[in-house]
């Protein structure tokens, strides 16, 4: 699941405060609708859906959670929700990818979640 992009000013490193942890690598791209498909079926046959989650138009409820991750990216492409938030594992890292629908697309923020210290 290449997607490309790049790394966000946002997610670099130490923010000050000495020992902080640093931030993950943030990497944003504007996909088309094509490659949203791409990337909702490379979710659904190479990694494992971990979470879903949608969030609603700006003044609306958000409807009924989907049966699947197809009918969250039906509910995105008509317009019906405002983003969706996927947390899926792929090859052994767990990522988390947010998808908002824009003028020229759909941006695409993504991170791979850093492993907590035990």
């Amino acid at each position: 699941m290449n997607i490309g992009g790049r790394p966000s000013a946002e997610s670099a490193g130490d923010r000050g405060g000495g020992d902080a942890v640093p931030l993950p690598t943030l990497y944003e791209a504007t996909i088309d609708a094509e490659v949203l498909e791409a990337l909702f079926v490379d979710v659904e046959t190479c990694g494992v859906l971990e979470d879903l989650r949608m969030r609603p138009l700006p003044g609306e409820t958000l409807p009924l959670p989907p049966e699947n991750l197809r009918g969250a990216r039906e509910r995105l492409v008509r317009g019906e929700i405002s983003s969706i938030q996927l947390r899926y594992s792929h090859e052994g890292s767990s990522w988390l990818d947010t998808i908002t629908p824009t003028p020229v697309g759909y941006r695409l923020v993504r991170m791979r979640e850093p492993r907590l210290p035990e």
